[in-house]
């Protein structure tokens, strides 16, 4: 019988975890896509606590040896990352990016 629920047939991994980013840009925590013929990043973006005058930008990066990681091509995201993200602008956003690539790691990453 297939199973249908949404649950048995997904896996997530946190590659930044909030406040992790706070000032810096920041390479999150790979993920192991093998087993899996889909991936989606998801970028949830809060409110910040101060006073942030630095923009953010979000992106995914590919890797076929969880070593050496690439800028993913657009033509292989289904949607693109947030970007320009800073207290007054943006923030409080939540934004899915769909991985269409070859490769068997992904990961978030955040630069200012």
């Amino acid at each position: 019988m297939t199973t249908r629920d949404l649950k048995s047939n997904i896996d997530t991994v946190a590659s930044i975890l909030a406040q992790q980013f706070a000032t810096t840009a920041f390479n999150g925590a790979s993920a192991d896509l093998r087993g899996f013929s889909a991936a989606m990043v998801i970028f949830n973006v809060g409110k910040g606590g101060g006073t942030v005058t630095t923009a953010y930008a979000f992106g995914v990066e590919e890797s076929a040896d969880d070593s050496t990681f690439t800028v993913v091509a657009a033509a292989d995201l289904d949607g693109s990352a947030p970007n320009g993200i800073t207290e007054s602008a943006n923030e409080d956003t939540v934004t899915r990016v769909g991985y269409k690539g070859s490769k068997r790691y992904i990961r978030a990453v955040v630069s200012a």
